[in-house]
């Protein structure tokens, strides 16, 4: 069985000096993680995604529409 990755170990090989100190030894490095909030909502960015136009089902209908007649055949692209 492989070794267990540690990511504390991983970083004390690349010069970390352990708990509680920044990644670098500049003094605005941060020593505690940053922390991110989750979004658990729809709101913002694709917000209306469930009631927007139904643009695939528009371009469907008008290429399903032509399927058969003078104005698209799939024969004629064999030729």
């Amino acid at each position: 069985m492989p070794a267990k990755f540690s990511p504390a170990g991983y970083l004390k090989g690349l010069g970390w000096t352990g708990e509680g100190t920044g990644l670098t030894d500049a003094p605005h490095a941060r020593a505690r993680p940053v922390t991110v909030a989750h979004k658990k909502n729809l709101s913002g960015v694709g917000k209306d995604r469930d009631t927007a136009f139904p643009w695939w089902e528009a371009v469907f209908a008008s290429v399903a529409g032509k399927v058969g007649t003078d104005k698209v055949s799939w024969m004629s692209w064999l030729e």
